[in-house]
């Protein structure tokens, strides 16, 4: 017959400790998970948003001014499904993500800058980067479409 026995004394202080320990460990195991669930959240936002992005860059070319190809490029970004937005960056945005590289100052007049639009996409729409890249071209031989393919890849890979 099987006796009743207790795991731990009843008046030892282990019992109260083993107690405080089991708590202490339970909340931390809470706020791990917290944590863990919290960057997981941010990462996922952060790979939403990089995936949910593309690029145009326009250039001078041998006849034409960035600026002259702009509207033409507007045109397209406007008529094209799955975009959502696009925004012109200002040039002294653009300025200003060059001089830590270039240093304050250091970018002078002459140094040619690209119009460079961020061009957010609509998730519930497919988006046709290669019938974009085709309109583009047609209408202004110095624009370039950037996925950041590269990037996607190693940020969905990890």
């Amino acid at each position: 017959m099987a006796r009743n026995s207790q795991i731990l004394p009843r008046n030892s202080v282990a019992g109260p400790a083993l107690g405080a320990v089991t708590a202490t460990m339970c909340f931390l195991a809470c706020l791990a998970l917290g944590a863990v669930l919290t960057v997981n959240k941010a990462a996922h936002n952060w790979l939403t948003q990089a995936t949910g992005a593309v690029t145009v860059q326009i250039t001078d070319t041998e006849n034409l001014t960035s600026g002259d190809q702009l509207q033409a490029v507007e045109r397209v970004l406007k008529r094209t499904r799955g975009i959502a937005s696009y925004e012109i960056i200002p040039e002294e945005k653009l300025i200003g993500l060059l001089e830590p590289w270039l240093g304050t100052g250091n970018v002078t007049a002459d140094l040619p800058i690209p119009v460079m639009i961020d061009v957010i996409l609509n998730p519930e729409q497919r988006f046709n980067e290669k019938g974009l890249r085709i309109e583009l071209s047609a209408v202004a031989p110095g624009a370039k479409l950037d996925t950041h393919g590269r990037w996607r890849q190693n940020l969905e890979r990890g």
